[in-house]
């Protein structure tokens, strides 16, 4: 669902309120000129592909280790509030 929002929100012709909506999620992070669509995209890219990756990377580890018998590894990285997986950090 995550990455189809984001596939979505990354469109030319994507909804004006899912944009708006995004946009409002990250203010302050991009710059003040640019538009609501433009912002919304730049959260659309670089904030919920990488974390819809994220989840499907790990629902994928999580799936080989039940179908082992095992348990998800404890050494697993769980992301506070604000982080990415590829900077650690998102507001910084």
């Amino acid at each position: 669902m995550l990455a189809l929002v984001t596939r979505r929100a990354q469109q030319p012709e994507a909804d004006p309120a899912v944009l708006a909506a995004l946009s409002s999620a990250v203010d302050g992070r991009y710059p003040h000129d640019w538009s609501e669509a433009q912002r919304g995209r730049a959260v659309a890219r670089d904030v919920l592909e990488p974390l819809s990756l994220l989840l499907l990377t790990s629902a994928g580890s999580l799936e080989a280790g039940n179908a082992n018998g095992g348990a998800p590894a404890g050494s697993e990285m769980v992301l506070g509030v604000g982080e990415t997986p590829s900077s650690g950090h998102l507001m910084e």
